[in-house]
C-alpha cells in the first residue's frame, strides 16, 4: 500500500463520523489514489467481493429495473447514481483493504466518533446551563438532543458503531488496535452518555439488539459491563433536573401510538403500505415515495403534505422497488449479516465481534429510520465491516 494511500485511509476512518461532506471526499479520494496505485490495471479490475459480489449485482440490476418501471422514470433515474453510491464505497474500500491488515483503523475511528460524541455532550450541557453557551461554529450551539455535526438520528447511529466497536475491544482485547482496555472502556462511557443524549429511540433499540449479541458471545467478559451500562442509563433517566426529564419523557412514549411521532411514523408506514398493494411487484420507482404520497395520503403529516421517508428501510424499498427490490435488499443486509457471523464462529476475535454486533444493530435500526439510505450511516457501517473483514486474525 502507498503511503498516501493508508494516510488517507487513517484520515478518513478519523472523519467518517463528522459530516456527509467527509464521507464523500473520503469515498472520492481513495478512490483516486487507487487509481494512481494501480497505474495500468483495468479500472473494471474489480476486487474480490466475496458473498457480496451477487448481492450487489442483484441490489443495481434491481433498481434499474424499478426505476425503469416507476411512475417517474425520469425522477428515478436520477436518483440512480446516489442510490448505487453504497456499492461505490463498498469496492473502494474493499480494494483498498484487501490482504492489508490496518489494525490501527479502529483506534482512528473509536477517536473521530469520540470527538463527534464530545461534541453532542456539549451542546446538550450548554442547553442546560451546564457549560458555556457558544453560537461559533454553529455545530457547537445550544441544542436539546446531542448531534454532533450532524442529524441527531444520525448521530445516534453512529454513537451504536462506537458502542459495538469499544465492547468489542473490551471483550476480547487486540494490541493491535490501538485500542487498549482502559481506552475501550472511556469510549464505552462517552458512547453511551452520547447516545442517550441522541434521544434517537430507534438507535437505542439498534444499541439493545447489538448488545445482546455482544452478551451472548462474550457473558463472561461483558456481563459486569453490561450490568454496569443500564445502571447508569436508569440513573440518567432516574436523577432530577431537565435533562432526566427531557429522556424520561422520550421513553415514556416509546411504543405509545398516541405520540406524535409515533402516530406519523404508523401514518407514513400505512401509506407505503398501500402504495406496495398497488405495485406490489416493482414498486411506484426509486424516489417516488415523495411523489406519490399526497396521493395515497392527502391529509398532512406533522404539518407536511409530502413525505421523502417512509422511515422504515424495508417498507420504504416495498413501496418503491415492490417485492423484487425488497428481496435484492434483504439479500444484501442478509450476506452483511452472515458473512459477519461466519467470521464470527471462525475467528471469535474483536473484530469479528464487532462486525457482527454492528450488522445486527444495522438490521434494527433500519426499522424505523431509512438508514439504508442514509449515506453517511451506511457508508461508516461498510468502512467498519470492510475493516473487520480485512484485518487479519492475530499470529498464534
Amino acid at each position: 500500500m502507498s503511503a498516501a494511500l493508508g494516510l488517507w485511509l487513517t484520515v478518513a476512518a478519523a472523519a467518517l463520523g463528522l459530516s456527509i461532506s467527509a464521507v464523500q471526499i473520503a469515498v472520492l479520494l481513495v478512490f483516486l489514489l487507487l487509481l494512481l496505485e494501480r497505474g495500468q490495471r483495468r479500472l473494471w479490475d474489480l476486487p474480490e467481493a466475496g458473498p457480496l459480489g451477487r448481492p450487489w449485482l442483484a441490489y443495481a440490476a434491481a433498481a434499474l429495473l424499478c426505476a425503469l418501471a416507476g411512475v417517474d422514470p425520469e425522477r428515478s433515474l436520477r436518483f440512480i447514481p446516489r442510490d448505487l453510491q453504497k456499492i461505490f464505497a463498498f469496492y473502494v474500500f474493499t480494494a483498498a483493504l484487501a490482504g492489508r491488515s490496518r489494525p490501527k483503523l479502529a483506534a482512528w475511528l473509536a477517536a473521530g466518533l469520540s470527538a463527534s460524541a464530545l461534541i453532542g455532550l456539549y451542546q446538550v450541557a450548554s442547553q442546560n446551563g451546564l457549560a458555556p453557551m457558544l453560537s461559533r461554529p454553529a455545530w457547537l450551539a445550544p441544542f436539546p438532543r446531542a448531534h454532533g455535526t450532524i442529524h441527531p438520528v444520525t448521530f445516534g447511529e453512529t454513537m451504536v458503531f462506537l458502542l459495538c466497536g469499544a465492547l468489542a475491544f473490551y471483550a476480547r482485547p487486540d494490541d493491535r488496535s490501538g485500542l487498549p482496555k482502559p481506552a475501550a472502556a472511556a469510549v464505552m462511557v462517552l458512547g453511551l452518555a452520547a447516545l442517550l443524549l441522541s434521544s434517537t429511540r430507534g438507535a437505542w433499540t439498534a444499541m439493545a439488539a447489538g448488545g445482546l449479541v455482544l452478551f451472548a458471545r462474550a457473558p463472561r467478559r461483558l456481563s459486569p459491563v453490561l450490568a454496569l451500562g443500564l445502571a447508569l442509563a436508569a440513573a440518567a433517566f432516574a436523577l432530577p433536573g431537565p435533562l432526566s426529564s427531557a429522556l424520561r419523557e422520550r421513553a415514556a412514549h416509546f411504543s405509545d401510538p398516541r405520540y406524535e411521532s409515533n402516530a406519523s411514523r404508523i401514518e407514513l408506514w400505512k401509506t407505503a403500505l398501500e402504495m406496495a398493494k398497488d405495485r406490489p411487484i416493482l414498486g411506484v420507482g426509486l424516489s417516488n415515495y415523495y411523489e406519490e404520497f399526497a396521493r395515497y395520503h392527502p391529509a398532512t403529516v406533522e404539518g407536511k403534505e409530502r413525505w421523502g421517508s417512509a422511515h422504515d428501510t424495508y417498507l420504504q424499498q416495498l413501496a418503491e422497488r415492490g417485492v423484487v427490490g425488497l428481496a435484492a435488499l434483504l439479500w444484501v443486509l442478509g450476506a452483511l449479516w452472515w458473512s459477519a457471523w461466519s467470521r464470527e464462529r471462525e475467528r471469535s476475535d474483536a473484530w469479528s465481534l464487532w462486525a457482527l454486533s454492528a450488522s445486527t444493530a444495522f438490521l434494527v435500526m433500519n426499522l424505523t429510520e431509512s438508514s439504508f439510505q442514509v449515506s453517511m450511516t451506511t457508508t461508516l457501517f461498510i468502512f467498519i465491516w470492510v475493516v473487520c473483514r480485512e484485518t487479519q486474525e492475530r499470529p498464534a
